[in-house]
């Protein structure tokens, strides 16, 4: 299976800097901080078609430790490192989310169990919000404004039908 990191990969730095803001009559909320963008294949690793939740999942981890090193915090070098797709999923079977068989699979992941890979190498607290359809998730914007005005990480997002992980 693979999908560590062994060698150097060249990822985006913040890709939504300098990018035109949509037309619009409100205010903007965008993640504060740096962090990188994981892709398919970005560290030579074939997840398409079912990686998405776990390139979501190791940008949000770079975000963590980004800022952890940023602020000076001494616990950072003992802060684990981005994990790769099968330490996610090794991860998760420890943890007994998921069964042996998981690890090495092309099993998806979502924001349940990205929210059990955060806290437990980050010790970082998730929230969920549950929206049952896009035209839904309007009723959950004062909830996304506090949470870019408050912490400004990027967010893990996954639709009911359409299954793909959206940062």
């Amino acid at each position: 299976m693979g999908g560590g990191h062994d060698y150097v990969i060249s990822l985006l730095t913040n890709p939504h800097t300098g990018l035109p803001l949509p037309p619009q009559s409100g205010t903007t909320h965008l993640v504060k901080g740096e962090y990188l963008y994981y892709h398919y294949g970005c560290d030579g690793f074939d997840d398409r078609g079912w990686g998405c939740g776990y390139r979501t999942l190791m940008s949000v981890c770079s975000w963590i430790r980004g800022q952890k090193a940023r602020s000076g915090d001494n616990s950072f070098s003992s802060l684990a490192a981005v994990p790769s797709n099968l330490q996610v999923q090794e991860l998760l079977v420890k943890l007994q989310d998921k069964p042996p068989s998981f690890a090495a699979s092309n099993e998806w992941i979502g924001v349940v169990e990205a929210g059990f890979v955060l806290d437990e190498l980050y010790g970082v607290n998730c929230r969920l919000i549950h929206a049952t359809s896009g035209n839904k998730l309007e009723e959950h914007i004062p909830a996304l404004v506090e949470h870019f005005t408050s912490h400004g990480a990027p967010i893990m997002m996954g639709g009911d039908r359409d299954n793909l992980s959206k940062g």
